[in-house]
Parts: structure tokens; C-alpha cells; sequence
């Protein structure tokens, strides 16, 4: 999970620093989502829990 922050932070902060190339047309985009930084791992790590609490159900529901 540590990998995912690391990742997305530091993508993030190359693209607001202009480290990495981005076509101009997609500058507007690129400033909006540094804005909102931790909306990218949020979503990531709340999609990796609802994965693994799904297959943590389906292991549990034969348990039972």
C-alpha cells in the first residue's frame, strides 16, 4: 500500500514540476489533479480494500 502512496505522490509532483512532458492541451488536467492529490490514492486504496474484502467474503460465506 506503501507503493501506491509513493507512486502516485511522486508522479504527481514530476508532472507539477513539469519533470514529465505533457502535451499542452492536457496542462488544464494535469493542474486539476495535482490540486486534488489525494483523491488518486484514495481511490486506489479504497478500490484495493473493496477487492480484498470481496475476496475475503467469498472465502468466509464457505466457512460458514
Amino acid at each position: 500500500m506503501v507503493t501506491i502512496i509513493v507512486f502516485s505522490y511522486t508522479t504527481l509532483y514530476n508532472l507539477d514540476r513539469g519533470d514529465l512532458p505533457v502535451p499542452a492541451y492536457w496542462r488544464p488536467t494535469v493542474t486539476a489533479v495535482t490540486r486534488l492529490h489525494t483523491a488518486i490514492p484514495v481511490a486506489w486504496l479504497l478500490i484495493l480494500t473493496l477487492l480484498v474484502g470481496e475476496a475475503f467474503w467469498a472465502y468466509w460465506r464457505t466457512l460458514l
